[in-house]
């Protein structure tokens, strides 16, 4: 019912207003008003680029500048030129068919002589629009007085479910939204409540995913920088040819091709942390996928002995204490030398350089404890705090191996200790 009585009212609002809008605005002179604003337009662009009746390629342009209209170019009865704008197929054939007759031609002067040129727009179609607008309001009107009464509970539930959509696409996706009733609504509701708790576990899961993968590539980012200055350093060493003997040289080369295969895995590490996978990120090197090369063990000494070394090469003082010779740590070789790469770079930053520095590893209950402990710089360049991130690298490594890392500190003293199962 409700239907049927919005469809009549629609009918008849529709002939009646159509029928008085059409005379005001032909009455109003309306048309014309418009059909010469886009001759003067017409003119004043003919004249400013001196364009004649043939020069398709300009007309058209000054056509599609205008939006949807439709013109032609006559000398007499002849046409000259044509233009269809955006419009549809169906405006086109109205524009030729229904009102071509009494459209009103101007005279246009061009570049090769005086022209007649008829225009037809969509402000013909004005009347039409306010008519279709004023049935549609009103027949919409008159079918929600009828029905309304029986639909106000439900239309309130609609309200409401629109205010929480709002609410939603502000971007609050905590705020649950309500359910209630067993109809097509409730549906509704129910699908919308899954749609907002499934795209807030999304949100959440996609910036637990770039936190993470922003973490990774600045600890990386870190600790490229570590293998580059060690082999910048063993590079000008062999430059000046500051070794004593072959053995020795040969040493700083195999040292700078360690740093250089670190350099290349962190770099591997580092394209594969910062690809946007979306995925749950494990930047893993060749070692890690061969964990049982990596693991192979490695004479602990030595390795520290290494990075002793690197560091008096720096002008540092090492003092060396091991408890026991030919201790062999069961971890990746790789992922230690790390280790020592940002420990050993925080000395060089923020230690005295004037003090010994104090190396140490012993073994205690399966596990290697090594430390390292130097006195802090007084220097106004290194008591400006660091970024954190060596130490953070440090300790995510150590836990990796199943190890813990101890850090203490005072004015004038700072002391790491690592704690490494000897099998991890």
């Amino acid at each position: 019912m409700a239907i049927a009585a919005g469809l009549l009212v629609f009918l008849l609002l529709y002939l009646g207003s159509g029928f008085f809008t059409d005379r005001f605005f032909e009455e109003s002179g309306y048309y014309v008003s418009h059909d010469k604003q886009f001759v003067r337009s017409l003119q004043e662009y003919v004249d400013e680029n001196q364009i004649a009746s043939t020069d398709d390629r300009a007309l058209s342009e000054w056509g599609k500048q205008q939006g949807d209209i439709f013109y032609q170019i006559y000398n007499d009865d002849e046409l000259l030129f044509q233009y269809y704008g955006r419009g549809s197929k169906s405006f086109q054939q109205a524009a030729n068919l229904e009102y071509l007759e009494w459209i009103i031609p101007y005279d246009v002067q061009f570049a090769d002589g005086t022209y007649q040129v008829m225009i037809f727009g969509d402000y013909y179609y004005k009347s039409f629009k306010y008519s279709m607008a004023i049935s549609v309001l009103c027949a919409f009107a008159v079918f929600l007085a009828v029905f309304l009464p029986a639909i106000r509970k439900r239309t309130r539930y609609i309200t409401k479910l629109r205010d929480e959509i709002e609410i939603l696409g502000s971007g609050d996706l905590d705020y649950e939204v309500t359910v209630r009733g067993n109809d097509e609504l409730t549906d509704l509701a129910e699908n919308l409540d899954q749609m907002r708790e499934a795209l807030r576990h999304h949100m959440e899961e996609e910036n637990r995913l770039a936190e993470e993968r922003q973490s990774i590539v600045t600890r990386l980012s870190h600790d490229i920088r570590t293998p580059l200055t060690s082999m910048n350093l063993f590079a000008d060493l062999l430059k000046r040819g500051d070794y004593e003997t072959e053995a020795q040289r040969d040493h700083y080369i195999d040292r700078i091709q360690e740093n250089a295969a670190n350099l290349t895995n962190l770099a591997e590490e580092l394209f594969h942390a910062a690809k946007d996978t979306g995925q749950a990120i494990a930047p893993e090197t060749k070692q890690e996928q061969n964990a049982d090369a990596a693991k192979a063990g490695f004479d602990l000494a030595l390795v520290l002995a290494d990075a002793a070394e690197a560091l008096r090469l720096t002008g540092f003082t090492v003092q060396e204490y091991y408890s026991s010779a030919g201790l062999i740590l069961s971890a990746d070789k790789q992922l230690f030398a790390r280790v020592l790469d940002n420990i050993t770079s925080n000395i060089v930053r923020y230690a005295d350089p004037t003090e010994p520095v104090l190396f140490s590893c012993e073994e205690s209950g399966g596990s290697a404890r090594i430390a390292f402990e130097n006195a802090i710089s007084s220097s106004e360049e290194t008591k400006a705090a660091g970024s954190g991130i060596g130490l953070l690298n440090v300790r995510e490594l150590v836990q990796k191996e199943g190890g813990s890392v101890e850090i203490e500190s005072d004015e004038s003293r700072f002391l790491v200790r690592l704690t490494i199962p000897m099998e991890s």
